[in-house]
């Protein structure tokens, strides 16, 4: 069997982004520096919170970047420092 040389593994570099929420920043790394302009891939989970806790992230900016956010179980409500206020679930 032969092993294809182009497949990278990225290992994630661990982050705390809320009360609670740890990511894996998958991109960019030392290995993948970008993909795109401005794009980050994370992976986040799974964890449950408390509904009257909520993740409790925080406000931050955006500078710009689209979010792109895949759930593949269980749901999550997203409110922004704008007032933009969705469900976000698997579809």
């Amino acid at each position: 069997m032969s092993v294809d040389s182009s497949i990278v593994r990225i290992d994630g570099r661990v982050a705390e982004i809320g009360a609670g929420l740890k990511i894996a920043r998958l991109v960019p790394s030392r290995t993948r520096r970008t993909i795109g302009a401005r794009c980050f891939f994370d992976h986040a989970g799974p964890v449950n919170f408390d509904m009257a806790e909520g993740m409790n992230v925080g406000p931050h900016p955006h500078i710009g970047l689209q979010t792109f956010t895949w759930m593949i179980e269980g749901s999550v409500r997203h409110i922004d420092s704008l007032g933009n206020d969705l469900i976000i679930y698997p579809n």
